[in-house]
């Protein structure tokens, strides 16, 4: 009998809610199939087993592209991915008949090779596309080299698919009557459908706040996401949606101002070196991700917008028609904005972003509406652009460092925007006039932000108390039980040593974090942590006051530096001698070599 560990529950939880045994055996059976297929022997880098917390799936994965997959529905029923060459789209509907239909359905985003959903019941697996879909794994496998350390998500997933004894164990009680002991909260479900709209992440240095930030903007714009996973994995995914857009990221800092975050007149320089510098306004950051958040398919309308400036690149100018079947033609301008020419003689009539055609399509008041009309219509027919979204998405701004910045001046007249009850649908929704390009504009309710702060830089008292109000804090504290144990140093039991002395010298808020002693291995480490990260950051906190940074540290560190007791001042007539002799005893202090630092004077810290 195994002895079972929370991991293990957490695997008996979901295949109990998933309650289709039958489809769970086919998942495995196939998953086995793929690792012999392609000789899947210990960790390779490349090769992901997932079990989600927050669906009813569990799937295999090359890198991020789905091999295989399960997805679990009520009464029984389940549907089954795969990744198959377009080719295969054909062959399958030529199988399909009224009598027997395959219920396939293409989820692609027009690259191959393309995941296929197939209907659990409908279907037999060993004939229908077992070869195509083995072959195009191992393309995949093959193709799809990144380096993830740790890569099998889920090991007892994996252990499920691989070892025969593990897997009759973990069925025989998932079928049975026992119960499963509460599971910690970490291994719950990870909705976050409760996430606070505006949030500010706040403590000491090293605490890990933008470490954390990339987590909750994941947790938010991809609930479905497990961020139990190894880091890379996390970050991949992290990055994956800053690509597409729903996450994006900003530091403030002292120049950073209002036309750098919702719009500005900013130089355009020609392409024509001779030409005159012209100016346009053009929209920051958070603007963009508002048009963004609001725009149905915003990922769908970039990638047939880039096409189109493929197009104009190499075709120079296309005709298209207004809803009233007026021509007109466009052609790229040095920003890849397009530049639109009616009429007869051609007569260019302005120009047309795609933050103008975004706003188009939010049902927002635009100049050259017709012609906007025009061109979605083109993107629609020509690059498949849908501006119907089944699927909402939360976009989410990350503001590094918000407090160095000048907030008031930054957000401007939005701070009143961001508000809650003051979003875009909400009963008291409010709706500016931006100040540069007279549009109409409000803040939709999908769009977070995440705040860090570092307190030691500036209180928590001394933001904007309207900028304090409109979000929530969460303090990030050092965690000690993440570091290690260095050579009989207990790495975590120092650093809570030095906060607590320095939060009595002090106050909590120049705290060290944890981070500057992650990835610790020997004494060595351990020294040039301390030389290079935390004394430099102890003379700032106490001005170079060594005896406070004594009083931390301890005499291992911080030693009384031997003098000459001659005179060594230079003859001036106007100090008292008496002075003269009580700057002679003065005591002075310096730190002691780093050589000497051994793991005993660590220890001394305290013990």
């Amino acid at each position: 009998m195994l002895h079972l560990t929370n991991k293990d529950y957490y695997l008996i939880s979901k295949l109990r809610k998933f309650n289709n045994y039958p489809a769970i055996e086919a998942f495995l059976t196939q998953a086995k199939l793929l690792i012999d297929t392609l000789n899947i022997v210990g960790k390779p880098h490349n090769f992901l087993c997932t079990l989600p917390a927050s669906t009813d799936s569990m799937s295999v994965q090359i890198v991020n592209k789905t091999i295989l997959k399960a997805e679990f529905q009520s009464k029984g029923k389940a549907s089954f991915y795969y990744i198959l060459p377009q080719a295969s789209y054909d062959e399958y509907i030529q199988k399909s008949s009224k009598d027997n239909p395959l219920q396939l359905e293409a989820l692609t985003d027009g690259e191959e090779p393309y995941i296929f959903k197939f209907a659990y019941q409908t279907f037999d697996f060993e004939n229908d596309i077992k070869d195509n879909w083995l072959k195009t794994a191992k393309k995949a496998f093959d193709s799809y080299q990144i380096n993830i350390k740790q890569p099998l998500f889920n090991h007892e997933l994996y252990k499920l698919i691989t070892d025969a004894t593990y897997k009759n164990e973990i069925f025989a009680f998932a079928q049975s009557n026992q119960p499963i002991p509460a599971l910690p909260t970490d291994m719950q479900p990870n909705e976050n459908t409760n996430a606070p709209l505006n949030q500010i992440l706040f403590g000491a240095p090293g605490t890990g706040k933008t470490y954390h930030s990339v987590n909750e903007a994941i947790s938010i714009a991809n609930p479905a996401f497990d961020l139990s996973q190894e880091r890379s994995v996390v970050k991949a995914e992290f990055d994956r949606l800053v690509g597409e857009g729903q996450i994006q990221f900003v530091t403030f800092h002292q120049s950073f101002g209002y036309e750098d975050f919702v719009e500005g007149i900013k130089p355009v320089l020609s392409a024509n070196n001779d030409a005159p510098i012209r100016y346009e306004i053009r929209s920051g950051v958070f603007k963009e991700m508002c048009i963004n958040a609001k725009t149905p398919n915003a990922s769908g309308l970039q990638e047939a917008y880039n096409k189109l400036v493929e197009k104009l690149s190499e075709e120079e100018t296309i005709t298209l028609n207004t809803k009233n079947s007026k021509a007109f033609s466009v052609y790229l301008n040095e920003n890849e904005n397009l530049n639109l020419v009616v009429g007869n003689p051609p007569t260019q009539r302005g120009s047309l972003t795609k933050d103008t055609l975004q706003r188009y399509i939010n049902g927002e008041k635009v100049h050259h509406p017709s012609y906007a009309w025009g061109v979605v219509n083109y993107l629609q027919t020509h690059f498949n652009y849908s501006d119907v979204d089944n699927t909402p998405k939360n976009f989410v701004l990350i503001i590094d460092e918000i407090n160095r910045g000048n907030v008031a001046q930054i957000f401007g007249e939005l701070i009143t925007l961001i508000e809650e009850s003051k979003r875009a649908g909400k009963a008291e929704a409010i709706e500016l006039v931006l100040p540069y390009s007279k549009d109409a504009f409000s803040v939709p309710a999908n769009l977070y932000l995440i705040g860090t702060m570092n307190t030691a830089d500036r209180s928590v008292e001394a933001l904007d108390t309207a900028l304090r109000r409109r979000f929530s804090f969460k303090e990030m504290r050092p965690d000690y039980a993440l570091l290690p144990t260095v050579e009989g140093v207990e790495v975590g039991k120092m650093l809570q040593t030095i906060n607590t002395r320095i939060e009595l010298l002090l106050d909590k808020d120049h705290a060290i974090g944890h981070s500057y002693f992650l990835g610790l291995e020997t004494i060595e480490d351990l020294r040039l942590a301390f030389e290079n990260k935390l004394i430099p950051l102890l003379q700032e906190y106490f001005f170079g006051d060594f005896s406070k940074i004594g009083l931390v540290l301890g005499e291992a560190f911080v030693a009384p530096q031997k003098q000459d007791k001659k005179d060594i001042f230079a003859p001036f007539a106007s100090v008292d001698k008496s002075l003269r002799t009580d700057l002679l005893r003065r005591e002075v202090y310096h730190f002691t070599e780093s050589k000497n630092w051994d793991a005993t004077a660590f220890q001394g810290i305290y013990s």
